[in-house]
């Protein structure tokens, strides 16, 4: 299935995360889209009875050479970006959704994107300072130990490989690995090798070194 959907979604993570949702694993997936790639996923939605919200503001993302990236500003009107989308089986649910993105409540976002509770406040106390550094919660997330599980591993995200689609509050964050386990378990016994495969091992950052196991 996995397989299938990546044509329509264009990455394995944003696959998996809709693979999620249609297995109910998930309540709204929050994905971005250029223009010219909407039409294939609101084809995707409507034979599939999902509701999708689209966003009128652009993001122009900055790191255009990868698969994943989470560094965007908001574009001008002539400027190409992408709009983000919030689908789900339930239309409240992606109607509310794209409102609490529009007020910045991202602890009420991340319910509604089914994120564990911890995970959604921990994004939402360190959205600001974050977002000064380039967006990125991996340090604060490693604070505790060295060696962690690969359900929660998402330092391989530019390669499109992660079982989860938020930032974990710590990388031993239990609900989080849940979540990972989840996913994994939709997958065929193909991808779930190559998943982990890429998710298990050391991983470099900064001048640490953090092992998933």
């Amino acid at each position: 299935m996995l397989n299938e959907l990546i044509p329509i979604f264009g990455t394995r993570i944003k696959s998996l995360e809709i693979l999620s949702l249609l297995q109910n694993k998930k309540p709204v997936v929050r994905q971005g889209f250029y223009d010219d790639e909407l039409k294939i996923v609101k084809k995707f939605c409507k034979k599939n009875n999902l509701f999708i919200e689209i966003s009128d503001i652009k993001i122009k993302i900055l790191d255009k050479n990868i698969k994943f990236s989470n560094k965007g500003i908001i574009a001008k009107e002539n400027e190409i970006g992408m709009r983000f989308v919030y689908i789900s089986k339930d239309e409240y649910l992606a109607v509310k959704s794209h409102y609490y993105e529009i007020v910045h409540d991202h602890k009420n976002l991340g319910k509604f994107l089914g994120y564990p509770k911890c995970c959604s406040e921990f994004f939402s106390n360190n959205f600001d300072s974050e977002s000064d550094l380039n967006n990125i919660f991996i340090e604060k997330a490693a604070k505790d130990s060295n060696l962690y599980s690969y359900y929660n591993n998402i330092l391989n995200r530019h390669k499109d490989y992660a079982l989860i689609f938020h930032f974990p509050c710590k990388f031993d964050c239990k609900e989080s690995i849940k979540i990972g386990k989840n996913n994994l378990n939709l997958l065929d016994n193909k991808n779930k090798k190559e998943f982990i495969n890429n998710l298990k091992g050391k991983f470099n950052l900064k001048k640490e070194i953090l092992e998933f196991k």
